[in-house]
C-alpha cells in the first residue's frame, strides 16, 4: 500500500494505519526487537500461574473441573497404546462393548495424543494432561502474537494482543474441561499463510497450499469443531477482503485457485483415510444432533456481564448469569468482553479504519458475535422470537452440532488483531497521548483478567487400577465399572481404564457417537442394569429384586458377557454394593480401594440373596 503525510505531515501507512512520530513512546517500551522465544517462554509462566493450584501437584491433580478432563485423558492414553498393540485407533470395543465406538465422532485428538505419548507414558497421564493445557494455553497466545507482530513494529503490543487471544475469557472457561477446545494455535498460523496466498504472494502456490493442507489436515487430527469455525471465520474475512480490494481479484484468482488445489489433495492425502472411515466405518454417524442451539447460545447480557472465571466479578453478577439459558454451563460462559473493551475496540476500529486488515477483522468480529447469540435473540435469559442470522445456517451439515457460543473463539482472535494495531499505533504518539492510550488499553484488560482461584481437581484413581488389576481381572475380558460411565459426572472409570492400561473392556464409557439408528448420541444405550446402577448412583434405594428382575439383570450381563464386576469409589456407593451383593449372591472383596466380585455369569446367577451391610 502506499505510504505518505498526512494533513499534520506525520507519515502514515494505509495498510496498518500507523503513525510515525519522533517523539514517540514506542522506543523506549520495545527496547528489544523480534524476541519470540522470551515472548513464548511470558505466555508460559503466565499459563502456569493461572493454573497453579493444579501444577502444585500435578501428578495427581489436573486442571479444572471434574467432568470431560477423564475422557481426555483417556484418549491421551488411547491413540498411542493402540497403535503399539496392534489396534485401529479410530475404533474401539474397551468401551461400549459390544458394540464399539467409532472414535472420529468424538474428541479423540490422535494427533495430541501422539505428540504428548513420551509425556504420558514416562511421567503420567494426568500430568502429561496439565502439560497440554497450559502450553495450549501459552502456544495459541504465542502464535497469535506471531500473526500479529506480521502487522506491528512494536514486540509489546504483538504480545498484548496475543494475550487477550490465549488468556481470554473463551480459553479460561474451556480450560475448565475441554482440551480439544483450547488448543487454538492453528488458527493463527493458518491466518499467516492464507493472510499470504490471498494478498502477500510471498510464497509460490504449490508451497502455500502443502502449508495449508498440512495444517488442516492436523487441526483434522485435533479436534474438526475448531476446523468448522476456522472454515467460517476465513470464508468471511475473505467475502469482506474481496469487497475491499476487488481490483486485485483478477490478478489473485488463479494463483488461490491453485493454492487451494494443493490443499485439498495433501489434506486428501494426510486425512482422507481418517475421514473415510468417520462417515463410512463401523458405527458412523448418519443424523442428528448432539446439542440444542438455544441452550448454548450467548446472551446479549453476557457480553457486558463478567462471569465468576474474572477476577473482577461483583457479587450481582451471579444473579444475573444464572438467568442465562446455559447458567450450568460455567465451562461455556466464553461470551464475556466486557463494556470497556468493546468500547475500545470500536474506538480504534473508527481511528485506524483505512486499514484494511481492521476492516477485516471488525467485520468478522461483528459478524460472528451476532453468530454467537445462536437461532434467536437471548435477553436476560428470556429467548425472544426475533430471529437472527444463525437460523438461516443451523440446517447446514457443518453447523448441526455447533454450540454458538464457542464462536467467540473468532472473536477473540479478530479482536486480538484491532487492540494489537492500536496499541502499536498509540505508542507512536507524542508521550501524553501514548500515556492516555496505554491507560485505555490496561482499564479495558483488567476486566478480563481471569479469577485466582482457578480450578483444580484431585485425581480420584484407586490404587486397584494401577497395581493389583493384573492380577484379578483376565485380560480382555469385560468389567462393568460403577459409577457406570456415561456423563460428566460418571466419568471418572474412563481415566481408570486408561490407568489400567486398557487390560479390560467395558459395556459403559463417557463417549459420544452413533446409536443403533444411527443418530448421534451420548453413548451406551440404555439397558436393565445401567437403569439401576444410574438410579441407586442417584440416590434411589435398592430394590428387591424378584425373580424377573433377576433374570433380566443376568442376561444384560451374559449378553455384555461380563465377567468382574467393580464398585469404586462415587456418591451412594453403598447402595450399589448393596444391589451387586444381593444380585451376585456374595459379599465383594475389598481390594486396592474397590469392591470387587469376580467369576460373574449372568447364566447362573444365585437365588439367594445376601444383604452388604448399609441400606
Amino acid at each position: 500500500m502506499n505510504v505518505g503525510p498526512d494533513a499534520s505531515g506525520e507519515r502514515t501507512s494505509a495498510h496498518d494505519g500507523r503513525v510515525h512520530h519522533p517523539r514517540a513512546l514506542a522506543s523506549r517500551l520495545n527496547p528489544v526487537k523480534s524476541r519470540p522465544a522470551l515472548v513464548f517462554l511470558g505466555f508460559i509462566l503466565l499459563a502456569v500461574v493461572l493454573f497453579r493450584h493444579a501444577w502444585v501437584s500435578p501428578h495427581e491433580t489436573w486442571i479444572g473441573w471434574p467432568g470431560d478432563p477423564p475422557l481426555h485423558m483417556w484418549f491421551l492414553r488411547w491413540t498411542p497404546w493402540a497403535l503399539s498393540h496392534g489396534h485401529n485407533p479410530l475404533f474401539t470395543t474397551r468401551i461400549n462393548y459390544p458394540d464399539g465406538v467409532n472414535l472420529m465422532w468424538d474428541t479423540a485428538e490422535p494427533l495430541t495424543a501422539l505428540v504428548s505419548a513420551p509425556l504420558t507414558y514416562l511421567i503420567g497421564t494426568v500430568f502429561a494432561y496439565n502439560v497440554l493445557i497450559t502450553l495450549a494455553v501459552a502456544g495459541s497466545a504465542w502464535c497469535a502474537y506471531l500473526f500479529i507482530r506480521r502487522h506491528v513494529d512494536n514486540e509489546v503490543a504483538a504480545a498484548v494482543g496475543g494475550l487477550l487471544y490465549g488468556f481470554s475469557p473463551y480459553m479460561v472457561s474451556q480450560a475448565l474441561t475441554h482440551s480439544n477446545l483450547v488448543q487454538v494455535f492453528l488458527f493463527p498460523l493458518l491466518a499467516i499463510v492464507i493472510e499470504d496466498m490471498l494478498v502477500g504472494r510471498q510464497r509460490s502456490y504449490y508451497v502455500s497450499g502443502i502449508v495449508i493442507g498440512v495444517l488442516v489436515s492436523a487441526q483434522i487430527l485435533i479436534t474438526e469443531e475448531v476446523l468448522v469455525y476456522e472454515f467460517l471465520a476465513f470464508a468471511v474475512a475473505t467475502a469482506v477482503l474481496l469487497v475491499v480490494r476487488w481490483r486485485d481479484v483478477p490478478g489473485r484468482a488463479g494463483h488461490v485457485v491453485r493454492a487451494l488445489l494443493v490443499a485439498a489433495v495433501v489434506s486428501v492425502v494426510l486425512v482422507g483415510g481418517p475421514l473415510a472411515f468417520q462417515f463410512y466405518g463401523p458405527e458412523h454417524v448418519t443424523h442428528g444432533s448432539l446439542h440444542g442451539l438455544e441452550a448454548h447460545s450467548s446472551d446479549l447480557l453476557s457480553f457486558v456481564v463478567p462471569t465468576e472465571l474474572q477476577v473482577v466479578n461483583p457479587p450481582w453478577t451471579k444473579q444475573v448469569n444464572d438467568k442465562f439459558t446455559d447458567s450450568c454451563c460455567l465451562d461455556e460462559w466464553g461470551s464475556y468482553m466486557g463494556a470497556p473493551m468493546l468500547l475500545l475496540l470500536i474506538v480504534a476500529a473508527t481511528l485506524l479504519w483505512e486499514s484494511d486488515l481492521v476492516k477485516v477483522a471488525s467485520i468478522v468480529a461483528v459478524v460472528f458475535i451476532v453468530l454467537s447469540m445462536g437461532p434467536h435473540l437471548h435477553v436476560g435469559g428470556v429467548v425472544t422470537s426475533t430471529r437472527l442470522p444463525f437460523a438461516a445456517l443451523q440446517r447446514l451439515p457443518l453447523l448441526q452440532n455447533v454450540q454458538p457460543r464457542r464462536l467467540m473463539l473468532v472473536v477473540y482472535f479478530a479482536a486480538a488483531i484491532v487492540l494489537a494495531l492500536f496499541a502499536d499505533h498509540v505508542l507512536r504518539l507524542r508521550r501524553p497521548v501514548a500515556i492516555a492510550g496505554v491507560v485505555a488499553i490496561v482499564l479495558a484488560l483488567v476486566p478480563l483478567l481471569p479469577t485466582r482461584r482457578f480450578p483444580a481437581t484431585k485425581a480420584p484413581v484407586p490404587s486397584f487400577f494401577r497395581s493389583t488389576v493384573g492380577s484379578r481381572v483376565p485380560k480382555n475380558s469385560v468389567v462393568l465399572v460403577a459409577p457406570f460411565a456415561r456423563n460428566t459426572s460418571t466419568s471418572a472409570p474412563m481415566l481408570w481404564q486408561a490407568e489400567a492400561g486398557f487390560r479390560y473392556k467395558m459395556p459403559e464409557g463417557y463417549i459420544v457417537g452413533s446409536d443403533r439408528s444411527g443418530q448421534i448420541s451420548f453413548l451406551p444405550s440404555p439397558s436393565g442394569i445401567s437403569d439401576a446402577m444410574e438410579r441407586l448412583q442417584s440416590g434411589g434405594e435398592v430394590p428387591a429384586l424378584s425373580a424377573t428382575d433377576r433374570a433380566s439383570y443376568g442376561n444384560d450381563l451374559a449378553q455384555r458377557r461380563v465377567r468382574t464386576v467393580v464398585v469404586g469409589p462415587q456418591q451412594n456407593e453403598d447402595h450399589i454394593v448393596a444391589f451387586f451383593t444381593k444380585l451376585l449372591g456374595r459379599l465383594p472383596a475389598f481390594i486396592g480401594g474397590v469392591n470387587l466380585w469376580t467369576d460373574v455369569d449372568g447364566r447362573k446367577l444365585p437365588t439367594n440373596q445376601v444383604e452388604a451391610s448399609g441400606p
